[in-house]
């Protein structure tokens, strides 16, 4: 999870490939939703709704339908709602340390995450107050 949470900070902008990484970490009980392949050989050209992620160990999963959660505030706040039930949320910009996107999630105890827009900054907050300490459950 820590490596996700990096890739969020670090990035200048959401993607494709950062909502596969969430619905993979937070949403893969969504089996219909997902499609495993070990190998590399799915064509390198996928339709727009598929996300290909990496799982470690040279392995790939192939995400269909992942919502826009590092682009959409609308999609991250439904996700925090899904995984964080009835977490509230605060956000804004300029927290005395930086001018960029905050957000915190209720009760308010949990840390601070600051990202390049108010959806990433949201995707981290979700991903620091989550209460897993390995969401993928040890794979």
């Amino acid at each position: 999870m820590r490596e996700v949470i990096e890739k969020l900070e670090a990035a200048s902008q959401g993607s494709r490939e950062l909502d596969g990484e969430l619905f993979w970490l937070l949403q893969r009980s969504n089996a219909e939703r997902i499609f495993w392949n070990a190998s590399p050989g799915l064509p390198r050209e996928l339709p727009d709704r598929w996300v290909r992620v990496s799982i470690g160990l040279g392995k790939f999963a192939v995400v269909s339908h992942a919502p826009a959660y590092t682009t959409s505030l609308d999609a991250a706040l439904a996700l925090a709602e899904r995984v964080l039930p009835g977490a509230e949320w605060r956000g804004g910009s300029g927290d005395g340390k930086s001018t960029r996107p905050w957000s915190r999630l209720g009760p308010w105890k949990d840390p601070d995450a600051v990202g390049a827009t108010p959806a990433l900054a949201l995707c981290i907050a979700i991903l620091k107050a989550h209460p897993s300490k390995s969401i993928r459950g040890g794979e």
